[in-house]
């Protein structure tokens, strides 16, 4: 440990924020069903889920 800060020891990733962008959902799903990726030592993961219910509506061109 050659830093002079203290380690990171937990973080918050968000996917979906604004509720159009998949994106970012897919990649917390991902993660979500397997979560060796961004597993690391010493770093608490843990789920939580917050979101509002929308739905996908197809236009007609």
């Amino acid at each position: 440990h050659t830093s002079c800060y203290a380690p990171v020891r937990k973080i918050a990733i968000f996917g979906g924020t604004h509720g159009n962008e998949l994106s970012g959902v897919f990649l917390v799903k991902s993660w979500q069903e397997n979560g060796a990726e961004i597993e690391r030592l010493g770093l608490e993961v843990q789920e939580i889920r917050r979101f509002r219910p929308f739905k996908l509506v197809q236009v007609s061109p």
